[in-house]
């Protein structure tokens, strides 16, 4: 009888040493705000975000740390998939679509709070920085390099592209002289196909 409780105590506590020396898995933290609430968290986090069905959003991934965050995401546009991507690196907000880098652009974060055209700031994505969606965040041990968008992209200005195509069309309304193939150019770069096509018709654009 002392062998069999020796040998079941001896077992216990080869049970029990083990599970203490057992990894820790670790359990996500519900978080529902936007990207600038999680960067206001002021926490080294990775957060996947909760799709909802019917969602635009089909996947997406955000990191955030100090005053920077990033965002790689899929997009469900006219039935196709479009995988982007959002940085802020604290001072500009870069955004771009893989297979689409020529419509790349950037706007300072002062600027994009600025603005009172809310339409266009849609347009280019920068609206998913004030989103509020739901997300799962886990620590997270922060990679600069997450935060430098890449250096063979061209971004464009998009505060001073606005500001272009303001002057243009009201020196078109003037009866002013105009570039208009480097307007319409610039409705190039638009990515929803609605406002690109507005953009060209009131350009008179071929």
């Amino acid at each position: 009888m002392k062998k069999i409780l020796s040998l079941f105590f001896a077992l216990t506590l080869i049970l029990t040493i083990a599970g203490c020396g057992a990894p820790k898995v670790e359990q996500p933290v519900p978080f529902t705000g936007s990207i600038d609430d999680l960067i206001k968290q002021n926490k080294n986090l990775k957060c996947v975000l909760q799709t909802k069905e019917g969602a635009d959003i089909t996947t997406a991934t955000s990191y955030v740390t100090s005053n920077k965050a990033r965002s790689d995401y899929q997009m469900k546009v006219n039935d196709q998939l479009q995988t982007s991507h959002f940085i802020s690196d604290g001072t500009w907000i870069y955004t771009w679509i893989e297979g689409m880098e020529n419509q790349a652009s950037k706007i300072k974060m002062t600027d994009l709070q600025e603005m009172s055209n809310k339409a266009e700031a849609k347009d280019k994505g920068y609206d998913n920085y004030q989103e509020r969606l739901d997300y799962q965040c886990y620590k997270w041990s922060p990679e600069q390099s997450v935060f430098v968008p890449p250096s063979g992209i061209n971004f464009i200005d998009f505060t001073e592209m606005m500001k272009t195509l303001q002057q243009q069309t009201e020196q078109i309304q003037q009866g002013g002289n105009v570039d208009t193939q480097k307007m319409c150019a610039m409705c190039d770069t638009i990515t929803d196909s609605a406002a690109k096509a507005q953009c060209k018709q009131s350009l008179n654009c071929k």
